[in-house]
Formats: C-alpha cells, sequence, structure tokens
C-alpha cells in the first residue's frame, strides 16, 4: 500500500511541475503578486489589529505635524515680507 501512495505522490508533483513549466513567466509572476496582495501585514498577523492601529496612528500624527510645520513656515515668510 506505502508504494502506491508513494507513486501518486510522484504523479501528483509531477503533474504540478508540469503544469508551472507550462504556465508563461508573466503569468507566474502576475500570481505571486496577486497573492502578495491578499496576504494581510504580517504586525497584524503576528500581533492583532491594535498595534497596527497604532503605528497608522502615530504616522498620521507626524503628517500632521509635519503639515503644521510647513504652514507655520509659509506664515511667517508672508508675515516677513509684509
Amino acid at each position: 500500500m506505502a508504494v502506491k501512495d508513494g507513486k501518486e505522490y510522484v504523479s501528483f508533483m509531477a503533474k504540478r511541475f508540469v503544469a508551472y513549466m507550462e504556465t508563461p513567466t508573466e503569468e507566474r509572476r502576475r500570481m505571486r503578486t496577486e497573492a502578495k496582495s491578499r496576504r494581510e501585514p504580517w504586525l497584524a498577523k503576528w500581533f492583532g489589529w491594535a498595534p497596527y492601529g497604532i503605528v497608522m496612528w502615530l504616522q498620521a500624527r507626524k503628517a500632521r505635524k509635519e503639515r503644521t510645520r510647513a504652514a507655520s513656515v509659509i506664515k511667517e515668510r508672508d508675515m516677513r515680507q509684509s
């Protein structure tokens, strides 16, 4: 019985290999990128969504600070020119 299982496995792997080799390279690349895009971020996968949310919040906070800093620099420049 074990020999039959081994033959079935080899047959299965041969079919998979042939299908892989017959698929064009561009198609394999497209399938790979689609699979990667469907995956959830590693931070969420390992630690849940709470740390991911904190990281997103910190990034937004940093962006807000940069925008306000840039606005204040522009405002000061306009005041000096007046």
